[in-house]
């Protein structure tokens, strides 16, 4: 089973944020959302980064239609929480 580590909570946030305290930029591999079989955009966000890189008009429609549809919330994603998406 192939992970994206991009899409797990536990890593980015639980591990990273909460245990270890890390207060700086957590951000996805390059493209990571581009191949067809790469990350959700908005499971990017909800896991707990600030960035996803390079960023593209598809990936910025994914999170907005997440959040408008409940999968994502301003608790869940910092990217939403900080005002980025509204």
């Amino acid at each position: 089973m192939e992970y994206m580590l991009q899409t797990v909570r536990d890593l980015c946030t639980t591990i990273v944020r909460n245990e270890w305290g890390f207060d700086g930029v957590i951000m996805s591999d390059w493209n990571t959302t581009v191949p067809e079989d790469g990350s959700i955009p908005w499971k990017c966000a909800a896991a707990g980064n600030d960035i996803i890189m390079p960023g593209n008009e598809n990936d910025h429609r994914n999170i907005l239609e997440a959040y408008r549809s409940g999968k994502l919330s301003k608790k869940k994603s910092v990217c939403v929480r900080e005002g980025f998406y509204s």
